[in-house]
């Protein structure tokens, strides 16, 4: 099969992060800065590892193997087919999102529009993974569109501006497990009450701030996120890497900007908001600063 060389973009889950895997909603966009495609290595006739992982996880699924055209995915593994990459893995922007995107555009057989379908073909696959997937980022990746997820589990593209609404990212340079920090999550879920009514809040919160992004209304949608913020500083803190824990508590008190997780945490992008986008804030040095 030829290849076209055709674009898959990493995603921001914007907000929903952990509140998302207990029904609460989400919404994410793509992220064109970092991109995936298809391409055979002239180079050498070695795959990556990964998808031959992936070919031997479909292969084993027995409803997946139905789905996808794996003989020719394995013919074009060796020949030397390899998705070529610039999303750093274990930074929560979608690495592995945009491989399951790229699989499914290239190798299903039959092709669905229908986004509940598709997110759960899209979220088993990516399992191979992650163990467990929502299949948020490869429809993001595979739509090229925002998406957002509704609390009684309805799934709509969305259209969503960002442009002048202070958003930035700071990269942390360091790479995280995504189950290490899920399953952090999900014992605390399991054995603490008072940790339930906390994702109770935070998830109301996400509501609030999802809905202000929507509409575009700066102040409430900067009082929900500093109310994240403050909320995941108390009690997501294994989730923020210690080093950037004084820059986390100096956007709360100074009001300026605030920070939350981008993603499961624990490394790879943290995202702020700025309580004003035309003011310069001087996060300190050696902080990689990426404006949105």
């Amino acid at each position: 099969m030829g290849l076209n060389h055709k674009l898959f973009y990493s995603k921001l889950l914007l907000f929903g992060e952990y509140t998302v895997t207990v029904g609460s909603g989400a919404i994410a966009m793509p992220y064109s800065r970092r991109s995936g495609y298809w391409q055979y290595n002239i180079q050498s006739l070695n795959s990556s590892e990964s998808l031959r992982g992936l070919l031997k996880y479909l292969e084993e699924h027995k409803e997946l193997s139905k789905l996808y055209n794996l003989s020719i995915f394995k013919e074009d593994i060796a020949n030397g087919l390899i998705f070529n990459s610039d999303i750093p893995t274990g930074y929560g922007l979608g690495s592995s999102g945009a491989l399951v995107a790229a699989l499914y555009d290239r190798y299903a057989t039959q092709k669905t529009d229908d986004l509940i379908a598709l997110i759960k073909i899209l979220g088993a696959t990516e399992s191979a993974f992650h163990g467990s997937s929502s299949g948020l980022d490869p429809l993001v990746s595979y739509l090229n569109e925002s998406i957002i997820i509704k609390e009684n589990g309805i799934i709509e593209k969305t259209l969503l501006d960002i442009s002048d609404v202070g958003f930035f990212l700071i990269d942390t340079g360091i790479s995280r497990q995504t189950e290490y920090f899920v399953d952090i999550f999900k014992n605390k879920l399991r054995t603490s009450a008072d940790f339930n009514v906390v994702v109770q809040t935070l998830s109301a919160e996400n509501k609030e701030a999802i809905t202000s992004l929507q509409i575009r209304n700066s102040t409430s949608l900067f009082e929900a996120t500093k109310n994240i913020s403050k909320i995941q500083l108390d009690h997501f803190r294994e989730m923020i890497p210690k080093e950037f824990l004084d820059t986390w508590s100096q956007g709360l008190e100074t009001g300026k900007f605030c920070l939350k997780l981008c993603g499961a945490g624990g490394g790879g992008m943290i995202l702020g908001l700025l309580a004003d986008p035309s003011e310069n804030i001087d996060f300190g040095k050696g902080i990689n600063v990426i404006l949105l």
